[in-house]
């Protein structure tokens, strides 16, 4: 499935494939760029888009980060 990533607040959506892994609005994820690997934040989690009509094969998630809790 397609999904939207932003890598800063305002910046332009990217799609990327989700290669099987769920993510959702406002996850964080490791995806795969043209300099490497890089954390965006999920815009638009799998299933939310309805219809894509993107030529050629997407970059893709490689996996959800998970943040680390808060010491109190």
């Amino acid at each position: 499935m397609v999904v939207g990533v932003r890598f800063t607040p305002s910046g332009r959506v990217h799609y990327y494939d989700d290669d099987g892994i769920r993510v959702s609005f406002g996850d964080s994820a490791l995806v795969e760029t043209e300099r490497g690997e890089r954390e965006a934040r999920v815009v638009i989690g799998s299933g939310q888009a309805v219809e894509f009509d993107l030529n050629g094969r997407l970059p893709r998630v490689i996996r959800v980060v998970e943040k680390a809790p808060e010491i109190p």
